[in-house]
Parts: structure tokens; C-alpha cells; sequence
């Protein structure tokens, strides 16, 4: 059985919580204070905070910061970053704090294993000066898969991960209209809502049969909503008469969604 929730997805901060029976991993902890880290992860972590690893993304503040490190320094909580992103993140996040305890490894671009979850980074293309990564998750025990992608433009053989998904967690950031009204420079690093809807239609007309959830993620608070991103991918599918065949959601920014669950027999 595996088993996924967005903790917190947008500008504000993202954390994503992937658990099978015997393995927990966290994707990005942008939360922005040590007590709300606490708060936060006591709700659905435990009281021992018991987590096997947390992954990042990016370093980019919204995905983990100097008080995510500190709670997983505190708790002796593995942080995973790809070895490009080592010296950036001490750069930009350890703020003169001597992590010297700090349980820190890397990755590359080659699988590895977590508890009996696979992970297979995936490099997207973002904003330059940050290498970014999405994840392809595996279940060995149910032989179920995650795919998350949020922060990019474009990405390495993306289809092919999108076909291969039983959930998909994709970022649909801006509406176009909306952008318009509030200009802002780094959304040309994200995914408008007409292109990841055209991604997902894509992904549906090329494969057999249907994922079983889609979560529309990292919603910008000015340029969008969770009716217009999801809106926009009834109508991508709808302009070629086509229904919607598998749960589509998008994830609230500040609370966290309903678990979506992958057993043997989906």
C-alpha cells in the first residue's frame, strides 16, 4: 500500500508527505518558523516526528529553509539534496547555524532506495541558478507509483513519467488572465494552466489506461485558484470531447488534502 497528501503547496511553502506500510518520506519542508515546523509536523508525523527522509527539490525558500533544517537537525531527520545543490544550500540556508550534527546525503540521477520505496530524481528545467528535481516514487511492496513535478517550465522525458503514474502531482501555477492583472516576473519559471492541461490531456491519450489521481499543485495565491486550474484541464479535455476519467484535485495552499491511497489491487 502507498500512500500520498499534500501537506502545504504554493509560493508560501510546500511539504508532501509519501508513507507505505514500512517507509515515510517527506518531498521539500517550506515552512518558515521552527515552532510552525513543530506545530505542523506533530499533526501528521507523530509525536516522535518518526520520518525516514526528507527529500529536496530545490533550495529555494518556499521548499526548505533555515527552520526546516533546523527541526530536521534538531530530530536527527535525514535531508536528501542532489549534489548540486549541497553548497547552495548552506549558502542560502544555514545563516552562520553550525549544522554540524545535520544528517545530510546526496543524491544524483540514478535511483535510490528509501525504506522500500524507490526514487528516481527527475531534473526539470527552472529557474537557471537553481537545479530542481521531480521524483519518481515506487512502491517495491505494491508496485504502485508517485510522480511529482512542481517548479519547472519543462523536464526531462516528462511524458513518459506522466504515463507511467498512478498519482500524479503536477504544478499548474498561474492563470493567464490573472497573470495579466498581476505581473510578475518568475511565473515565466512555472506552468500556466492551459499547459499543464495540455500535458494531462497528452498524458491521458497516450496511455491505456487511466491514473488513478491527478493533484494540481503549487497554485500561485494572486494568479490563480483551485476552480480555474482545474477548470482549465476540464476544458483542454473537453475541447476534444474527451470525459475525465480519473480523480482530479487541486491541493489547498495551507491545509492539507485528503490522502489518496494506491493498494496492490488498483
Amino acid at each position: 500500500m502507498l500512500r500520498f497528501k499534500s501537506i502545504l503547496s504554493g509560493s508560501s511553502g510546500n511539504c508532501l508527505l509519501v508513507w507505505s506500510e514500512a517507509t515515510r518520506v517527506m518531498i521539500d519542508c517550506g515552512i518558515h518558523s521552527i515552532r510552525r515546523c513543530k506545530e505542523l509536523l506533530l499533526e501528521h508525523l507523530g509525536p516522535t516526528y518518526s520520518l525516514d527522509a526528507l527529500i529536496v527539490s530545490h533550495t529555494h525558500s518556499d521548499h526548505i529553509n533555515y527552520s526546516a533544517l533546523r527541526f530536521a537537525n534538531e530530530f536527527g531527520i535525514n535531508v536528501r539534496v542532489h549534489e548540486k545543490c549541497v553548497h547552495q544550500l548552506a549558502e542560502k540556508h544555514f545563516n552562520g547555524y553550525n549544522f554540524s550534527d545535520l544528517r545530510l546525503d546526496t543524491f544524483i540521477g540514478s535511483p535510490f532506495k528509501v525504506g522500500d520505496l524507490v526514487i528516481r530524481p527527475v531534473e526539470l528545467r527552472h529557474e537557471p541558478l537553481h537545479p530542481t528535481f521531480g521524483f519518481v516514487i515506487d512502491s517495491v511492496s505494491s508496485s504502485r507509483r508517485i510522480f511529482i513535478a512542481t517548479d519547472f517550465t519543462a523536464g526531462n522525458d516528462l511524458p513518459g513519467h506522466l504515463a507511467e503514474a498512478d498519482i500524479i502531482f503536477i504544478e499548474s501555477n498561474y492563470d493567464m488572465n490573472l497573470l495579466k492583472k498581476h505581473p510578475n516576473y518568475n511565473s515565466k519559471f512555472h506552468m500556466s494552466n492551459p499547459r499543464t492541461a495540455q500535458m494531462l490531456y497528452d498524458m491521458r491519450a497516450s496511455r491505456q489506461n487511466a491514473p488513478q489521481t491527478v493533484m494540481l499543485g503549487h497554485l500561485s495565491q494572486q494568479r490563480n485558484t483551485e476552480i480555474l486550474a482545474t477548470e482549465a484541464v476540464r476544458e483542454a479535455f473537453g475541447t476534444f470531447e474527451t470525459d475525465i476519467d480519473f480523480e482530479l484535485l487541486a491541493a489547498p495552499r495551507y491545509q492539507p488534502s485528503a490522502v489518496m491511497t494506491l493498494d496492490k489491487n488498483f
